[in-house]
């Protein structure tokens, strides 16, 4: 199986996406405690922040990478297209050249 490297972009969707799980859960405990202030408040706000940047970077690194896969294999389609055209038509070729020299008759 072919192991993929993680470029920058993913590096950084991922660490976003878990201080913003950090941030989430310290909100909850803070909420669940029901600990009013600003402080709170302004740790919910962050996290959800963090959340949102976290998975749209995620979601769409995730969807970049399966099109590119997706064009990769529609690039190799048309190669494999084209030999298999460049084939045949040399096979025909071939085919009618030697019908050309040989008469062949009708049994």
């Amino acid at each position: 199986m072919e192991h993929k490297k993680e470029n920058k972009s993913s590096k950084a969707g991922n660490f976003i996406l878990i201080i913003g799980l950090i941030l989430a859960t310290s909100a909850i405990f803070l909420f669940i405690n029901n600990i009013p202030g600003l402080w709170a408040q302004l740790l919910a706000v962050i996290s959800s922040a963090f959340l949102g940047a976290g998975a749209t970077s995620w979601m769409t690194n995730h969807l970049l990478e399966r099109q590119t896969e997706a064009e990769e294999d529609q690039q190799k389609n048309v190669e494999f297209y084209k030999s298999k055209l460049a084939s045949c038509s040399k096979f025909v070729k071939t085919l009618w050249s030697a019908d050309s020299k040989n008469d062949i008759e009708d049994l």
